[in-house]
């Protein structure tokens, strides 16, 4: 069978395949208008050393990783998705779902932050409130 024969033989029973055509279109169209568009913004967030930390490594904070900041990436992970810090982000306009954890497979003391929503310019802005909040907890918790 060629390409040729396979458009006669279309044509000749398009009854069959216009109907299908129809419904397919038809269902496309209405999962893209019952199915809302999801954005999601994410944000990494890497814990230094202090500089006194980094001297054996002439200065660079990225080569100077210790797992105690690991730990703390955690415990700030744990204190941005409690209920408390959840209420805090919502009074501050941040809306949508929020996520902090540490990152998957990181060697080191890194944390993501993940805004999912349904409205573009609410995620971005609600991740920029994530952010700063999680740097005024980091503050808050090495006080």
């Amino acid at each position: 069978m060629d390409l040729a024969e396979i458009f006669r033989v279309m044509r000749r029973r398009w009854y069959v395949l216009l109907p299908g055509l129809l419904l397919t279109i038809g269902l496309t169209v209405a999962v893209a208008i019952t199915v809302p568009v999801t954005y999601q913004s994410q944000s990494t967030v890497v814990l230094l050393n202090s500089e006194k930390a980094t001297k054996a490594y002439d200065g660079n904070p990225f080569l100077s990783t210790q797992t105690s900041l690991t730990g703390m990436a955690d415990s700030l992970a744990r204190n941005l998705n409690s209920d408390a810090s959840l209420r805090e982000l919502k009074s501050r306009g941040a809306t949508g779902t929020f996520e902090a954890k540490l990152a998957d497979n990181a060697q080191g003391p890194l944390m993501w932050l993940t805004v999912t929503g349904t409205d573009k310019k609410a995620v971005l802005k609600s991740d920029r409130i994530l952010t700063e909040y999680a740097d005024e907890r980091l503050v808050q918790f090495q006080k």
